[in-house]
C-alpha cells in the first residue's frame, strides 16, 4: 500500500501541487510570524548584553507606578543627587562609579521634518566614556553646543562632521555641531532609535536636570563578589533608591520587550491562523474531488484484496506526503516571510528593528504540526469515503455528479449557525462581561454553520449569479448548470472565499463604524477652537514658555493648559490629567458632570464615572494613590465626568496639585479659545510665529483631529486588509484548484461539446464565467457575514464609545466585483488546459 501511496501521488503530482501551495502560504506565515518576533528578542538580548559590558551594578530611582525603569523623562521618577555618584564610589569594592543623564531628543533633518518619533523611539544621553556608546567617526562633545549623533541617522539625513544639526529637547529646539558619529556597541544605532549625545552638563540643561543623574553605573574591583557589593552599595544609599544588578536590569528590559512580543506574535498568528483555515476547505475539497476520481481505482484496490483500512491509509499517506512536503517549504520559505513583515510593518508606520534571523526549534516543530496535522485533520472525511467504496464501484466510471442528499448535513448546519446566532446575541444584546468576545465566538461558529450549509445554498445562489453569464450565450448557460450541479464542491470552495471576505468585510465597517463615532466624540468633547501639542504627546510635552507666550497674545481669549502622567490606584496604573479647574469646561466637553471642576484644589479630584463605579467609590470619599515621585497619598474625591477621551486621563485634579507630585511638569496639551473678532486664520499665523523653532508641535482644530484618528483607523485597516489578503489567495488558489479538477473530470465532456461545434473560445468563456459565478458565491457570503459580525461588534461596544454604525456599501459592493474579476484571474489555467483538450482523444476518455 506503501507503493500505492507514492504512485498514486505521482500520478495525480499536479493537483497535489496547488492544494500544498495553501499549506506552504499558511506555514510560511506561521514559521515566519516566530522567526520575526525570535529575532527580535535575540538582537534586544544582544543589545542589552552589550550595553551592560563592564557594568556590575545600577543605581537607580525605586520604582513606584508601573515598570519602566530607563526612560525617567517618560516615567515621571525624581533624578539621582549628583553627589550620589562620589558616595557610592567610595564603597569598598567598587572599582568605577559613572553617572549618566537620558531624556527626549529628536533630531531634524536638513527638510525640516523631525527624524523618526513614530515608530522606533528618539533618546538623548549625556556622553559616557564608558557607556555602550562607541565613536565610529569624530570625537565626543567637550563642550555646550556639541553633539554626537547615530550612524544611521547620520547616513539617513546625510549629516557630515561640521554640519549644524537642529535637535529637539523639552527646552525647544536649538542648533548643535555635529563632533561625531557613533555606534550602540557593535550596533550603527539603537535597533532603530535615533540617539544625541551631549556633554554631562550641556545634557543637564537640555533635559532640565540640574547636579541630577539618571542612573549610576558600578564596576566591581577584580574578585568582589557582585551580590555581596550590591548589598554594600544598597546600605549606602538613601530611602527610594535601588541597586540591581546588571542581569537584572537586562531580564527587566527583555521582560517588558517579550510583553510586546507575545502581543505581536498572537496578532501575526491569528492572521496565519485564518490562512490555514481557508486552507483546510482546499485540502478538503481536493482530497474528495480526486476521491471521488478515482472511485473506479479504489474499488479495484478492494476487488484484489485490500481492506478498508488499507485504502484509508493509503489516502491518509498522500495526505501526510503533501503536508510534510509543504510544511519543510513553508519553514524554508518562513525565512523571507519574516524579512516581508518586517517591511510590511515598517510600510504601515510600524518600524520594528531586527537583528539576526533565529529559527529555533519551537519554530521548527510549530510549523510541521500546523502543516501535517492541518492535512491530516482536513483529509478525513475524503479518506473515510475513500474506504467505504464498494469493489462493485469497479465496473462503473469514475463519479462526475453529486446526487448525495443533504438533509443530514443541512441539519448539521442549522444546529451551528444557531449556536453562532445565540453567541452572537449574547454579546450584542445579553449585556455579558466581554461581549466583544461572545460575538467574535459566534462570528466563528456563524462561519462554520454557514460553510457546512452552503451546499444547500449552492443551487439556487448559482442559478441567480449565473443569470449575467447566462444572457451572454451557451458558455455562460453551461458555466451556471456546472457551478449548481457540482454544489458540494461549488460550496466548499466558496466557503474559502467566504471567510476571508467576511473578515475583511468586518474590518471594513468596524473601521468605518470607528472612524465615524471617533468624529461623533470630537465634535462633542472638543470645544475648544484651537489645540497645541506635540507629536508624540504621551512621550514629549510642550516647554512651559509656549504657553506662556501665547497667554500674552490678544489673538486668544483663553489658553488651558492639560499635563498628563500616571498613577497607581489599588492595583491598576491609570492616567492624571493636571488642568486649569476654572477653565476646563469651557475647552473640553466632559459630559454629564457630578460636582463642579472649578472647585478642584489642594488634594482633591475628579474620577472618570466608569472607573468611580467600577471601583465603588463615593463622592467625598479619600483613596489611596500613588505618584512615581512622591509615592503614596491620599486624595479626595469631589466629582465624577462622563468623557475621558479628549482628556486622556481617568483622573483629573488641578494644576498645582498635579505639580506637587510629578517631576518636571510639562504642558502635554494646550486648548485655545479665540477672542472675540479673531479668525482662525489669523490665530493659525500667530502660533505658526510662536512654534517656528518647534518643528515637532502640531496645531490641530476639530477637522485636524478627525483626520488624525481617520489616518490612523485606516492605517490599521490597510494593515489588517493586507495580511488577510494571504487568506484570499490562499481561497483563489483553491478555485484554480477546483476548477483544474474539474476539467480533468469532465474531460470527456468537453471533448463532445467541442465535438459538436462549441469553440476553443468557448470553452475557455465557461471556464471563467463558473469560476466567477462560485467566486461571487463567496463573496455574497462573506460580505453577507461579515456585515452581520461588524453590526454586531459594533452593538456589542456601545458602552466603549461606539457610537455610530456605519455600513460602507459601495465599498462592500466593489469587493463582489473584485472578487469576480479575481475568479477571472484564478480560471486562467484551468480555462486555458480545457480549451486546449485534443477532440479525439477526449471523447474517448472513459
Amino acid at each position: 500500500m506503501l507503493r500505492v501511496t507514492l504512485k498514486g501521488l505521482l500520478a495525480h503530482k499536479v493537483r497535489f501541487v496547488l492544494t500544498a501551495l495553501a499549506v506552504v502560504i499558511g506555514v510560511s506565515f506561521v514559521a515566519g510570524s516566530f522567526i520575526l518576533t525570535d529575532s527580535i528578542d535575540d538582537a534586544f538580548a544582544g543589545l542589552f548584553e552589550e550595553t551592560s559590558a563592564g557594568t556590575d551594578l545600577y543605581v537607580r530611582p525605586a520604582a513606584t507606578v508601573g515598570d519602566d525603569v530607563t526612560q525617567s523623562w517618560v516615567s515621571g521618577r525624581e533624578p539621582l543627587p549628583a553627589e550620589l555618584a562620589h558616595t557610592v564610589a567610595e564603597v569598598e569594592g567598587v572599582a568605577v562609579a559613572t553617572g549618566w543623564v537620558e531624556g527626549f531628543a529628536q533630531i531634524v533633518g536638513p527638510d525640516g521634518e523631525p527624524v523618526g518619533g513614530q515608530g522606533p523611539p528618539v533618546l538623548g544621553f549625556s556622553w559616557s566614556g564608558s557607556g555602550p556608546l562607541e565613536l565610529r567617526l569624530g570625537r565626543e562633545p567637550r563642550v555646550a553646543g556639541e553633539v554626537v549623533i547615530d550612524a544611521v541617522t547620520a547616513e539617513t539625513t546625510g549629516y557630515e562632521l561640521g554640519d549644524e544639526v537642529p535637535v529637539i529637547t523639552v527646552s525647544g529646539a536649538e542648533w548643535f555641531l555635529l563632533v561625531g558619529v557613533a555606534g550602540f556597541g557593535q550596533s550603527d544605532n539603537l535597533l532603530g532609535a535615533s540617539i544625541a549625545a551631549f556633554e554631562l552638563e550641556e545634557a543637564r540643561r537640555l533635559f532640565d536636570k540640574p547636579d541630577r543623574f539618571d542612573q549610576i553605573a558600578i564596576r566591581a574591583q577584580p574578585g568582589v563578589a557582585v551580590e555581596d557589593l550590591r548589598e554594600r552599595v544598597q546600605d549606602a544609599v538613601a530611602e527610594g533608591i535601588e541597586v540591581v544588578t546588571a542581569q537584572t536590569s537586562n531580564e527587566e528590559g527583555l521582560q517588558d520587550i517579550r510583553g510586546f512580543l507575545t502581543i505581536l506574535n498572537s496578532a501575526l498568528l491569528s492572521f496565519a491562523f485564518v490562512a490555514m483555515f481557508v486552507g483546510a476547505f482546499i485540502i478538503a475539497n481536493t482530497f474528495s474531488i480526486v476521491v471521488a476520481q478515482r472511485t473506479r481505482e479504489f474499488a479495484l484496490l478492494r476487488a484484489v484484496g485490500a481492506s478498508a483500512k488499507q485504502v484509508k491509509r493509503a489516502v491518509r499517506g498522500e495526505a501526510l506526503i503533501v503536508g510534510l512536503l509543504a510544511s519543510s517549504i513553508g519553514l524554508v520559505l518562513g525565512v523571507g516571510f519574516a524579512r516581508g513583515l518586517t517591511s510590511l510593518l515598517g510600510a504601515f508606520g510600524l518600524g520594528i528593528p531586527t537583528g539576526g534571523t533565529i529559527l529555533a526549534p519551537r519554530t521548527i516543530v510549530w510549523s510541521f504540526v500546523v502543516g501535517i496535522g492541518v492535512t491530516l485533520v482536513a483529509s478525513y472525511l475524503p479518506a473515510r469515503r475513500a474506504a467505504g467504496v464498494a469493489p462493485v464501484e469497479a465496473m462503473r466510471g469514475a463519479a462526475t455528479g453529486d446526487e448525495r442528499g443533504l438533509g443530514r448535513r443541512t441539519s448539521v448546519g442549522g444546529a451551528i449557525l444557531l449556536a453562532g446566532l445565540a453567541a452572537f446575541g449574547l454579546g450584542a444584546f445579553g449585556g455579558v462581561a466581554n461581549a466583544a468576545l461572545w460575538v467574535g465566538l459566534g462570528a466563528l461558529v456563524i462561519m462554520l454553520g454557514v460553510a457546512t450549509l452552503s451546499p444547500a445554498l449552492a443551487r439556487p445562489i448559482a442559478h441567480v449569479v449565473g443569470g449575467l453569464p447566462a444572457r451572454f450565450g451557451t458558455a455562460g448557460k453551461l458555466a451556471r448548470g456546472n457551478a449548481a450541479r457540482d454544489r458540494r464542491r461549488t460550496a466548499v470552495t466558496a466557503s474559502a472565499l467566504m471567510i476571508g471576505l467576511a473578515l475583511v468585510t468586518f474590518a471594513t465597517i468596524f473601521a468605518a463604524s470607528a472612524t465615524q463615532s471617533a468624529a461623533a466624540s470630537i465634535d462633542e468633547q472638543f470645544t475648544a477652537d484651537l489645540s497645541v501639542a506635540t507629536n508624540q504627546p504621551a512621550i514629549i510635552g510642550l516647554p512651559p514658555t509656549i504657553g506662556d507666550d501665547l497667554e500674552h497674545r490678544d489673538q486668544f481669549a483663553t489658553v488651558s493648559r492639560v499635563r498628563l502622567s500616571t498613577l497607581l490606584v489599588g492595583q491598576r496604573t491609570t492616567g492624571i490629567a493636571g488642568v486649569e479647574p476654572a477653565e476646563i469646561t469651557e475647552v473640553v466637553g466632559l459630559g454629564e458632570l457630578t460636582g463642579d471642576p472649578a472647585m478642584l484644589g489642594g488634594p482633591t479630584v475628579f474620577v472618570h464615572r466608569e472607573l468611580f463605579e467600577g471601583e465603588g467609590w463615593q463622592i467625598g470619599q479619600t483613596i489611596p494613590v500613588a505618584f512615581t515621585r512622591t509615592g503614596e497619598q491620599r486624595l479626595r474625591i469631589i466629582g465624577t465626568y462622563e468623557n475621558p477621551e479628549i482628556l486622556g486621563a481617568a483622573v483629573m485634579t488641578s494644576l498645582d496639585t498635579f505639580a506637587e507630585h510629578v517631576v518636571n511638569p510639562q504642558d502635554s496639551f494646550l486648548f485655545l479659545r479665540l477672542a472675540p473678532g479673531v479668525e482662525a486664520e489669523e490665530a493659525r499665523a500667530v502660533l505658526d510665529d510662536v512654534l517656528a523653532a518647534y518643528p515637532n508641535v502640531e496645531v490641530y482644530d476639530g477637522a485636524d483631529l478627525r483626520q488624525v484618528i481617520e489616518d490612523g483607523v485606516n492605517q490599521v485597516l490597510g494593515l489588517m486588509t493586507v495580511l488577510l489578503a494571504l487568506a484570499i489567495l490562499v481561497a483563489l488558489l483553491g478555485i484554480t484548484n477546483t476548477l483544474a479538477l474539474a476539467v480533468f473530470e469532465r474531460t470527456r465532456e468537453i471533448g463532445l461539446l467541442r465535438a459538436v461545434g462549441m469553440t476553443r473560445r468557448q470553452v475557455r468563456a465557461m471556464v471563467r464565467w463558473e469560476s466567477s459565478i462560485v467566486a461571487v458565491f463567496g463573496a455574497v457570503m462573506g460580505v453577507a457575514v461579515g456585515t452581520l459580525f461588524g453590526w454586531a461588534l459594533v452593538r456589542s461596544l456601545e458602552d466603549e464609545g461606539f457610537s455610530s454604525l456605519v455600513i460602507p456599501g459601495g465599498r462592500l459592493v466593489v469587493y463582489v466585483v473584485a472578487a469576480a474579476l479575481a475568479g477571472v484571474v484564478a480560471a486562467a489555467f484551468p480555462a486555458r488546459r480545457a480549451a486546449k483538450l485534443d477532440v479525439l482523444e477526449a471523447v474517448t476518455v472513459e
